[in-house]
């Protein structure tokens, strides 16, 4: 019977924390995704540029 007011009581405590920390690791994650996306597609775009060049010195 104690124990389990006791597990109440800490779960009580700690949902808010954990849902804080899930919710500041997802904008993280998303954050770190969104930079990668940025920087991938001006990779792309860096890497036709030079296809580009080096089919214009092939031709």
């Amino acid at each position: 019977m104690v124990s389990r007011i006791n597990a109440g009581f800490s779960w009580r405590f700690l949902c808010p924390n954990v849902l804080i920390s899930l919710i500041r690791f997802l904008m993280m994650n998303l954050f770190l995704a969104y930079l990668t996306m940025r920087n991938l597609y001006r990779m792309i775009s860096i890497l036709k540029t030079q296809m580009r060049l080096l089919n214009l010195a092939i031709l």
